[in-house]
């Protein structure tokens, strides 16, 4: 065209609105080929706002998948943008010719305007106008998000003027509800939903929604009401089909929050087939360079081409990963729906066989078993009972096992096919036979059945008690006491006679032992012989500690660690403050290696100290001798001396 506007070179205008013009131009100083975006001197307020918000926008941001500005400024009275000029076309055009995009391809293509956003949404940009449109595919396979002329950020009070409340921005095909309850309203999440809309059209060559503001589209787009990706391409893999579905969720607390969470997924997606992306970004400059008589996209998404075909093919799922999903998903169903089935057997079984029409064959039978063992008022633990069911008709049998106690042990809801039956009840060695008659549900709506375990009678029972100490296991001298449940100690001597079908405590004491727990035990009938091995802890040696003029750690026998309490397994950290207080410590009378050091004053102390029995306690002070040097000073005194 032979213009020139500050410093660069106008080559040919490449569109014209009602509001402006863009051209195709070249640094004149660098020979680099741009954009100029014109704004038309005549166009109102409000569009020379957004045009300045636009270059203001831009200026501030900078990545590998945004179309990069150079330069904004005024010439003879219209503003200019000077953008980075993109040899390729738009993904809209790439839609229009090929039709459905390949899987791993459109995967690809969205994983890099999720880049793109994941930067522009740290910036605090919100671009509120993606579609195919906005997205240019370079000639070198690179994928721009571009056109942020309806771009804001929330928190700027210049937006707030320029995009007022109810206000309506943006293309409805690809408008989040809450974008078009209001443009300001957009956010992140938005522009997320947006994205969602773009993978599903460029999959199946259709838009979700159409691009009118009408009652009823409008309805649709609020409720999330669209034809699912498979009704027009079934080859888009499960995992997808439920990405997008987040992705474009009508409610925008359940979609993603952050473009990085779609990246995570999808760049796992498709390193699943592709290790090195560097690939498909080669394959898409091929096809932006190639034309239609070298690469077209069949109606299914397979790539047809003379020198592509190959490589083309890679980018579509394989129909045998779709036919394992497919299996996967009526192996799910199927589990799901036996699990009902199974639940309603179970917990229902009135509505099962309502539902299942089978009342004229099978019936529902409750079995109870009187419990007559007892002593008194107590009733005691049946054990296992094994109950078999045999049908006379066919012969097929049921096994159910029952354990319980109280008057009646029940087995309920059972579904029997009506007919006779043989009922076999073991119970140890005793075993009961009956037989009864299942009738159909339509006829009895339950079956009753009552059986009997035979009473037992309490018998002497042979029962040996072991006492040991419960450090050595080495059996001691004990007195032992028993007593029946409710009833009073008494001494149990070897002519002791117990029985079953009773319960019974036991204790045991030892000279030099602490005395045991009691013991509960409970003798079934059906038992002939039982045992009992009673653990006695040995009564400790108490060592008193004086508080020592310095602070000093203490070791016994290299353990900075000792028993702290009687008869207990408790330790804490020996440790002596020169302010603090007397402690004391339990050890069992022996030989010990006591060490007292303060690495700080240079003192190490080593004492031997033979633990004498427990009718005796340890005192040890700390004293200085005729010098400098502390020393431990070792007393043995008998309880009695204490007071």
């Amino acid at each position: 065209m032979g213009i020139e506007i500050k410093g660069y070179s106008v080559l040919g205008k490449i569109a014209k609105g009602g509001m402006g013009e863009v051209y195709k131009g070249i640094h004149q100083g660098l020979g680099k080929e741009v954009i100029l975006k014109k704004l038309s001197p005549n166009a109102p307020a409000g569009f020379y706002e957004r045009f300045k918000r636009e270059a203001s926008i831009m200026m501030d941001i900078s990545h590998p998948n945004i179309v990069h500005m150079y330069d904004y400024f005024h010439e003879g009275g219209s503003p200019y943008i000077i953008m980075e000029y993109i040899d390729g076309y738009s993904l809209s055009e790439l839609i229009h010719r090929y039709k459905q995009i390949p899987v791993y391809l459109a995967a690809y293509i969205i994983l890099k305007i999720a880049e793109g956003l994941k930067y522009a949404h740290s910036e605090g940009v919100i671009h509120r106008d993606i579609k195919p449109g906005n997205v240019l595919l370079s000639a070198t396979g690179e994928i721009k998000l571009t056109d942020f002329g309806i771009a804001f950020r929330p928190e700027s009070h210049e937006s707030e003027n320029v995009t007022k409340q109810g206000t309506i921005l943006g293309t409805p095909a690809y408008m989040s509800p809450q974008q078009i309850k209001s443009s300001k309203d957009a956010d992140s999440c938005s522009d997320l939903y947006s994205l969602g809309v773009l993978f599903y059209e460029m999959l199946t060559a259709k838009r979700p929604f159409s691009n009118e503001f009408t009652n009823d589209n409008i309805k649709k787009i609020m409720k999330g009401k669209y034809l699912g990706i498979r009704k027009y391409n079934k080859h888009v893999p499960f995992k997808l089909i439920s990405i997008i579905r987040k992705m474009m969720h009508h409610d925008s607390r359940k979609r993603y929050k952050t473009a990085d969470e779609i990246i995570h997924i999808l760049t796992k997606f498709i390193s699943f087939r592709f290790k090195d992306l560097s690939v498909i970004r080669k394959d898409l400059a091929l096809i932006v360079n190639g034309d239609d008589s070298e690469i077209k996209f069949s109606e299914d998404g397979v790539g047809v081409t003379s020198g592509l075909f190959e490589r083309l093919a890679l980018y579509r799922y394989p129909d045998l990963f779709i036919f394992f999903e497919i299996g996967k998903n009526s192996f799910v169903a199927v589990c799901v729906f036996l699990f009902l089935l199974f639940s309603i057997k179970t917990y229902s079984p009135t509505l099962f066989l309502s539902c299942m029409n089978l009342g004229c064959k099978y019936g529902i039978a409750d079995i109870k078993i009187e419990n007559r063992r007892f002593t008194g008022e107590k009733f005691f633990d049946s054990g296992d009972i094994s109950i078999s069911l045999k049908n006379l008709h066919n012969g097929k049998t049921k096994n159910y096992t029952l354990h319980g106690k109280g008057n009646y042990i029940k087995k309920k809801s059972i579904i029997l096919r009506s007919g006779e039956y043989h009922v076999r009840m073991k119970n140890y060695d005793n075993v009961v036979e009956a037989g009864f008659t299942v009738k159909p549900f339509k006829v009895l709506a339950k079956n009753e059945f009552l059986l009997k375990l035979p009473t037992f009678t309490s018998k002497p029972i042979n029962f040996d008690i072991f006492v040991c100490d419960e450090r050595t296991g080495n059996k001691i001298a004990a007195n032992i006491f028993f007593k029946e449940e409710n009833g009073i100690w008494q001494k149990y001597l070897e002519d002791t006679v117990l029985y079953n079908g009773k319960k019974y405590e036991f204790k045991a004491e030892a000279d030099k032992y602490l005395p045991s727990f009691s013991y509960e035990m409970d003798f079934p009938f059906w038992i002939n012989s039982s045992s009992l091995k009673i653990k006695l802890s040995q009564i400790k040696t108490v060592v008193y500690f004086e508080v020592p003029p310095v602070s000093l750690d203490v070791k016994i026998d290299n353990k900075n660690f000792w028993s702290t309490k009687q008869g207990e397994q408790e330790v804490e950290d020996i440790f002596l403050p020169k302010k603090g207080e007397n402690k004391k410590i339990y050890c069992l009378p022996g030989s010990y290696s006591f060490v007292f050091q303060n690495k700080k004053e240079g003192i190490y102390i080593e004492r031997k100290v033979s633990v004498p029995q427990s009718d005796k306690e340890v005192h040890i002070s700390f004293e200085k001798d005729g010098g400098d040097e502390l020393c431990a000073v070792l007393k043995i005194k008998n309880f009695e001396e204490k007071d």
